[in-house]
Parts: C-alpha cells; sequence; structure tokens
C-alpha cells in the first residue's frame, strides 16, 4: 500500500468521516480491507480469527476516528489492527491458560490452528510441573499476559529486582529441563 493517490485518498476519507460523514465508512473499506485482513491473517494465522480482529479493527476506528490527527491514516488503522489481532491472540491464550491451570492432570486445549499455541502446550505443563507456583506464575504473567516484570513487581507489591530474579531462575529452571529431556 505504497500508492500515494490512495494513501491520499484514505486520509481525505479518514478527515471527511471525523467531521460527521460516516457514509464514506464504504469507501474507506474498499481502500483498507485487502492489505489489513492480510495483516490480520498474518498474526492470528486463522481466516475466522482475521475476519472478527478486522471487523473490531473497523469499530474501533470508527470509535476513535476523533483521534485520529488528520495524516497517514493507513498507519493509522495498521496499529489499530495489529493491536487488535495481538489481542485476539491474547485472548486465546488466556482461554488455553485457563485450561493448563485448572486440570491437574490433562490439558484441553480450544480447537485452534494456531501453532505456537499448539507448540507451546507441552511447555507450559512442564513449567507447571517443575516450577515452584510463584515462578509459573511469573513466566505466565510477563510471557502470556504481556505484562512488563515492572508492572508484575507494582501489582504483587514485591521488590523488581526480586521479581526479575524468580523470573530468571524459573526460566533457567525450566530451560534446564528442556535441555535434559531433548539429550
Amino acid at each position: 500500500m505504497s500508492d500515494k493517490n490512495t494513501m491520499s485518498m484514505i486520509d481525505k476519507v479518514l478527515i471527511e468521516m471525523k467531521n460527521g460523514n460516516i457514509d464514506n465508512f464504504e469507501i474507506l473499506y474498499e481502500l483498507t480491507s485487502k492489505p489489513l485482513l492480510a495483516l490480520c491473517y498474518s498474526y492470528t494465522k486463522n481466516v475466522e480469527d482475521s475476519e472478527d480482529a478486522l471487523h473490531d479493527t473497523y469499530m474501533k476506528a470508527l470509535q476513535q476516528i476523533k483521534k485520529f490527527k488528520g495524516k497517514k491514516g493507513f498507519n493509522w488503522l495498521y496499529t489499530i489492527a495489529k493491536n487488535t489481532s495481538i489481542n485476539i491472540l491474547k485472548k486465546k491464550q488466556k482461554i488455553i491458560l485457563i485450561d493448563v491451570l485448572d486440570e491437574e492432570n490433562s490439558l484441553y486445549f480450544v480447537d485452534t490452528s494456531h501453532s505456537l499455541i499448539e507448540d507451546n502446550q507441552e511447555i507450559l505443563k512442564l513449567a507447571k510441573e517443575i516450577l515452584k507456583d510463584n515462578e509459573f506464575r511469573l513466566i505466565i504473567l510477563h510471557t502470556i499476559e504481556g505484562l512488563s516484570l515492572v508492572e508484575i513487581a507494582k501489582s504483587l507489591n514485591k521488590n523488581e529486582s526480586t521479581i526479575r530474579w524468580q523470573y530468571n531462575n524459573g526460566l533457567k529452571k525450566l530451560r534446564k529441563e528442556l535441555e535434559r529431556r531433548n539429550k
């Protein structure tokens, strides 16, 4: 999407929409839906999820249209689509996380074609088995929930260096066990 005329047209349509002319949504959709859908699919790896992400992207754009600054409209939509796709992935991982935490002896995963989730299910199960509860929780909060170690420390009312040490210690244990099992 590098055509200057197309980019200019997207900016004009978004400005008109910001000024109240929502009828231009159809034009915006025609100009942006294919590249945005491809972007969403590159994250979700699933047609249904990518279509949901695209729909949510346009809904968020309409809700936040007053925040559009008048230029780089495609970049603005691209950022919304990227973040929306990532949020969909996080929601799917949360569903799986609940399954990992709730089931003692077995894992039941949501029907998904997302290979990252499928590849990591054994690692999550192993982490739950070998790590202390607090180490496992820190790894989940940081890697799956996406919280920074600073945010985790604040939410747990603990020193950041303690959280960082516990997190790194948990990762070290997990790596060591994975290496041992792969020999």
